[in-house]
């Protein structure tokens, strides 16, 4: 009987398919998909940088086991071991929700991907080409993934970040290693057995950690399968593979849909991760688009302001289940928080996230201004317009709806306002302006780099204590 439920299953073959793709992605001459890896590296840098001394990056980092490397560890100005690296910056990474999201995966892809790719790089002194490889593979690996998996899987309360970013970046870690066909295939089922993590845990500190324990794994999973240690050649088929056990449930048709034109490098030409420019859940912002669009349209007092109301795909709404925040972490999963801070401000920073503005601004009245209310979302929640409306005290009311999110691939942020971004993590970090922009000088060329680890030790140079 599990003999044909396996050979039955929809499945079957799918990894090897990805692992061989993988294996044959040469380095591109597509200037676009560069500039595109370069800034998704250099924004997620920032936020690593940024989250250096965040709860959960401090707990990781006292607990992990510190054996020493050539692997930077950033925003602290020292060194460990490629697993450790990848573990700590993978947490810093993800400690402030400023990171970029997968509009497919439902998860942050490169706050796993490029810790876990940048230890292995630096272990090994690889170049700054070889590690832009991989990235390109490691999205288009996760972006499949999530294509097939989501949204059952998703729905069914997994954070995709610890599963299916394990996968990706297992793949995009054994590529780096160029380990082939058969070795990215050993680090994806190797990944397999180390991915899990549940939404339970949002607005916790745990929460950013998945990242970082994802980002090891990755890095794990590849050295594993590079001295021949593999799982199950087909990790995501049959009654106990990935998708059955994950809650996915997809038909042949989806399947074959998301594995058409298996071509590496397309996810991230087709701009499948959206760059934040608000530190928060990713589900905030298209509502937080719109109160800022309708804020600066009308010229709108928030002090006349009574009523915030916005209509949010249910599987994005469940995430939001802080309206009256207690913490830091829960704030950034706070539609109510967030929104009542775009409108007084117009816009929402890093300093809009701590435990003095947390006291000052989301006091119960301020937050009973703001209603979400969960619409029924179809197989793309990251997708569907979202709808916001403003009531007046005078009862005079604005509305618009959200189509496009600000930093996704319709609306994409340009290079230059990624850098600012860049420097304002740095700043926040307690660098000067000076030192950020040499920092993100050094990123921003890392792809012609003919080895990572002089680039790291520039950035090593000067870090604040």
């Amino acid at each position: 009987m599990l003999d044909d439920l396996h050979d039955a299953d929809v499945a079957i073959g799918v990894a090897r398919k990805l692992a061989e793709a993988a294996a044959r992605y040469q380095a591109p001459d597509n200037s676009d998909l560069i500039q595109a890896a370069r800034m998704a590296v250099l924004d997620t840098v920032g936020c690593m940088i940024a989250g250096a001394q965040e709860e959960a990056t401090i707990g990781v980092a006292t607990l992990s086991h510190n054996l020493p490397g050539y692997c930077t560890i950033f925003g602290r100005g020292t060194t460990c071991s490629a697993p450790d690296a990848a573990l700590i910056n993978g947490t810093s990474a993800h400690a402030l929700d400023f990171d970029d999201a997968c509009t497919t995966v439902l998860g942050h892809t490169s706050a796993v991907l490029v810790p876990a790719l940048i230890s292995l790089a630096e272990a090994e002194n690889l170049s700054g080409a070889a590690l832009v490889d991989a990235f390109i593979v490691g999205v288009e690996v996760q972006d499949r993934l999530g294509r097939i998996f989501n949204p059952e899987h998703y729905a069914a309360g997994w954070h995709s970040t610890s599963t299916l970013c394990t996968l990706g970046a297992a793949a995009g870690c054994a590529h780096l290693l160029g380990l082939g066909a058969e070795g990215i295939l050993g680090a994806i089922s190797n990944g397999f057995s180390a991915a899990g993590g549940s939404k339970k845990q949002i607005g916790s500190p745990l929460k950013p950690i998945h990242a970082g324990l994802a980002a090891r794994a990755a890095v794990e999973a590849a050295l594993l399968a590079r001295v021949g240690i593999s799982g199950d050649e087909e990790p995501l088929a049959g009654v106990w593979g990935m998708l059955r056990q994950y809650g996915a449930n997809p038909s042949a048709a989806r399947v074959g849909q998301a594995m058409d034109n298996l071509q590496i490098g397309r996810a991230l030409s087709d701009g499948v991760l959206q760059t934040k420019r608000f530190p928060s859940c990713a589900a905030t912002h298209k509502t937080l688009d719109g109160v800022l669009r309708l804020r600066n349209m009308y010229n709108l007092d928030p002090a006349c302001v009574a009523l915030i109301e916005t209509w949010v795909p249910a599987d994005l709404a469940a995430n939001l289940r802080y309206h009256h925040p207690a913490t830091i972490g829960q704030a950034r999963f706070s539609m109510a928080y967030c929104a009542t801070r775009v409108l007084d401000t117009g816009g929402l920073q890093l300093g809009d996230f701590t435990t003095d503005a947390l006291a000052q601004f989301g006091t119960p009245e301020t937050l009973s201004k703001v209603r979400m209310f969960a619409v029924q979302n179809g197989d793309d929640p990251m997708g569907m317009p979202v709808r916001t409306r403003i009531t007046l005290t005078s009862g005079e009311q604005f509305e618009t709806t959200i189509v496009h999110t600000r930093g996704g691939a319709e609306c994409p942020l340009g290079s230059d306002e990624i850098f600012e971004k860049f420097i304002n993590c740095c700043v926040f970090s307690g660098c000067s302006q000076e030192e950020a922009r040499a920092w993100g000088a050094l990123i921003t060329a890392l792809p012609e780099a003919d080895g990572t680890r002089k680039v790291m030790a520039g950035l090593r140079q000067s870090t604040p204590e």
